[in-house]
């Protein structure tokens, strides 16, 4: 498969000073503040975990719907993988759904920017310290009162940087919040 993709963007309203654009190559999702056109959340990555090596997912096609984006990804290295995300504008709200139909794909991941003072708050119950920058994650229901594991894990959390994320998701996840090897990278990653 070429890498012959072509790059658009689309842009739709998410608040009155607020909007929803989507980059096709490389792929950025982000909501900026209309008057300065800042981020204050960059979406910049999907991958998809492929005998036991992470690979980028690249925009195949991408179009607006009516409250939101539909984008079909596909893996160069293996042609024969793909996957669909959808993006959507309801109440206020953005919901993305990512699924993927390929037996080989062993999980996937979505990588957010993560500021360099950003901090976040939220999973639960958690026994280490408020912040979770540095840390990762297991969002899995275990009897966890000691070794940094949780009992009470609940799959939401809030930035500083002005969002709140929260997973609809059974699949056991893993939220890396710029962990010392990927610093400026908050990524989520699902078993399949």
């Amino acid at each position: 498969m070429q890498n012959d993709f072509a790059q658009n963007t689309f842009s739709i309203p998410f608040t009155s000073s607020t909007s929803l654009t989507l980059t096709t190559l490389p792929f950025e999702c982000s909501l900026q503040n209309t008057p300065n056109l800042k981020s204050f959340f960059q979406w910049i990555a999907i991958k998809a975990r492929i005998q036991q090596l992470w690979v980028d997912l690249l925009v195949f096609e991408a179009y607006s719907t009516p409250i939101g984006f539909a984008v079909q990804l596909v893996c160069q290295k293996y042609p024969n993988i793909s996957a669909l995300c959808s993006l959507q504008i309801q109440d206020g709200l953005l919901t993305a759904n990512l699924t993927c139909p390929s037996a080989i794909v062993e999980a996937l991941a979505i990588d957010f920017v993560a500021q360099p003072d950003e901090h976040f708050l939220g999973f639960g119950e958690r026994f280490n310290r408020i912040d979770q920058r540095g840390q990762e994650i297991d969002l899995y229901v275990v009897n966890g009162a000691s070794g940094g594991l949780a009992y009470k894990p609940v799959p939401f959390y809030m930035s500083s940087a002005g969002y709140g994320l929260r997973l609809l998701t059974s699949i056991r996840t893993k939220v890396r919040l710029a962990c010392y090897d990927e610093p400026g990278i908050v990524s989520i990653r699902t078993e399949s």
